[in-house]
C-alpha cells in the first residue's frame, strides 16, 4: 500500500582516520533509555493548514559500559531541507554540531547518509549522559493518497544492540486508516485520539521505524470512485458555491439508496456505530484491497469506535455527508 519515505534522523557513532569520516559500530557503549516522541507541524499563518512533516524529540540515556572514561563522535542524520530546525543537547546544554560528510562504506550501504551533522560526548566509566536531539521529518505521498513516515532507527544498532527501555509516541493529525507498522505487536492505536504509542524491553533496532496510514479525505474518494458515488470534491465545491444547479446535475443520476448508501462512506471511514449489527457487519466485511488494490494489507475498511459522532467529521466530509443524506431523504419522500 505504501511507498518508503527517505529516511532521515537519529544518531550514529561515526570514527576519523584525520581526514574522513566513516560510520563505526561501538561496543563501549549502551543506549538504557530511549524516548521519541512525533508531534504534527502546521502552518504557522494557517493553524488548519497541515504540512505533513513533524517535529522529533528523541531523548537517549548513553552510557559508558567501558573500564575507563570514553569520549565518542556521534552523527545526526538529519533531512538537508530541515538542518536548520536541528538541535542537539546534552545533558541539558545546547551544543554546536558540524556539517560532515560520510563515505560510502559498501558494507553499510543500508545504513549510508551523505551528511551528518556531528558532536562529540565524553562518559566517565559507568557514568551516562542524556542526549536529546530536535529535528524535523517529512512523511511521503503515495500514489493513492497513503503517507509513510520513516525514522532510521537501525542506525541506533551501531551504538548499542539492544535500548533497554523503549518508548515512542507519534501524534497524528487524522484518524489513520489502514494503518501499518513496522513496530511489530507493541503498537497501540489510543482512540479516540490520534496518537500511536509503543513500549518495549530490550529492544532490539535493527529495522527502521516506518508508519503509514491513509487520512480518511484520501480514502474516501478512492472508495467513491469505485463504488460510482458522486465524486466528493465535486460535491463540496458546488455546495461551497451554492450552485445548486450543478449539485442537482451531479446527483441527478442517482437515486435515494444509492445515495444513502454513498453518504455513510465517511461515517463508515471513521468507525461510527450504526444502530444495526447487519450493516455494521456488512460494512466490516469489506475489505481494504477492494479500493486500494493487492497492496493493501489485509483488513477492513471499517472499524467500531464507539466515541465517534456524526459532528466528529471533517468539515469537508460532514457536507458530503449532510448533502447526500438531504438529497436521499428528498428522493424517498
Amino acid at each position: 500500500m505504501a511507498f518508503a519515505a527517505t529516511s532521515w534522523a537519529f544518531v550514529a557513532p561515526l570514527q576519523t582516520d584525520g581526514q574522513h569520516f566513516y560510520l563505526h559500530t561501538s561496543d563501549r557503549w549502551q543506549i538504557a533509555v530511549a524516548n521519541i516522541d512525533l508531534k504534527p507541524r502546521f502552518e504557522p499563518t494557517n493553524p488548519d493548514k497541515v504540512l505533513h512533516s513533524w517535529t522529533v524529540d528523541a531523548e537517549f540515556w548513553l552510557r559508558n559500559v567501558s573500564v575507563e572514561k570514553q569520549s565518542i563522535i556521534l552523527g545526526v542524520a538529519d533531512d538537508p531541507s530541515h538542518t536548520a530546525h536541528t538541535e542537539v543537547f546534552i545533558d541539558g546544554q545546547r551544543i554546536d554540531t558540524l556539517a560532515t560528510d560520510i563515505e560510502f562504506e559498501k558494507a553499510k550501504s543500508d545504513l549510508h547518509r551523505p551528511t551528518m551533522r556531528r558532536f562529540t560526548v565524553a562518559v566517565p566509566h559507568g557514568g551516562r549522559a542524556v542526549v536529546r536531539v530536535r529535528l524535523v521529518v517529512d512523511a511521503k505521498r503515495g500514489e493513492n493518497g497513503e503517507y509513510t513516515l520513516s525514522l532510521p532507527t537501525n542506525l541506533l544498532s551501531l551504538l548499542s544492540k539492544k535500548i533497554l527501555h523503549s518508548f515512542i509516541n507519534i501524534t497524528l493529525d487524522a484518524r489513520p486508516i489502514g494503518m501499518t507498522s513496522t513496530l511489530s505487536g507493541y503498537t497501540f492505536y489510543d482512540a479516540p485520539e490520534n496518537r500511536l504509542s509503543w513500549f518495549a524491553l530490550d529492544w532490539s533496532p535493527g529495522i527502521p521505524l516506518q508508519v503509514s496510514w491513509l487520512e480518511s479525505w484520501a480514502l474516501l474518494t478512492r472508495v467513491a470512485e469505485v463504488e460510482q458515488c458522486p465524486r466528493p470534491w465535486d460535491v463540496v465545491r458546488h455546495v461551497s458555491r451554492s450552485d445548486l444547479k450543478a449539485l442537482d446535475a451531479l446527483l441527478a443520476s442517482h437515486d435515494a439508496q444509492t445515495l444513502r448508501f454513498c453518504s455513510s462512506l465517511p461515517l463508515v471511514l471513521h468507525g461510527y456505530v450504526f444502530s444495526s449489527a447487519r450493516v455494521r457487519q456488512q460494512f466490516a466485511e469489506v475489505p481494504l484491497r477492494r479500493y486500494l488494490g493487492k497492496k493493501a494489507r489485509e483488513g477492513s475498511i471499517y472499524r467500531e469506535n464507539p466515541s465517534f459522532d456524526r459532528e466528529d467529521l471533517p468539515h469537508a466530509e460532514h457536507l458530503y455527508w449532510s448533502t447526500l443524506s438531504s438529497a436521499a431523504k428528498k428522493r424517498e419522500d
